[in-house]
């Protein structure tokens, strides 16, 4: 958390899931008002139990969904030209580098 409130913008957005815990040894864990100083919006999202994402991947294989990708699938040898393609904004949906 403190990295990413290094890192952000003026006005940026950190999207945050996680950080139930407590940071490691002395380590201070990040305030409201360091997100007020830094001028930025944190916004907390939450990604499910253990339970559920066993549930949902039951319901991905037993209903045979498959994740719409671009046309353009990259190799690996053309991964600079695959984040140029994302940066131009051509792409449809997700932009995959195989492996």
């Amino acid at each position: 958390m403190a990295g990413s409130l290094k890192a952000v913008r003026v006005d940026g957005l950190i999207a945050l899931a996680g950080m139930l815990g407590s940071a490691p040894g002395d380590t201070p864990v990040p305030t409201l008002m360091d997100c007020l100083s830094n001028s930025c919006t944190v916004r907390g999202f939450l990604l499910g139990t253990r339970d559920q994402y066993r549930e949902m991947n039951r319901f991905i294989a037993e209903k045979g969904i498959v994740p719409v990708v671009d046309e353009h699938v990259f190799d690996f040898t053309e991964t600079k030209e695959a984040y140029e393609f994302l940066l131009l904004q051509r792409h449809f949906s997700k932009v995959c580098i195989r492996l």
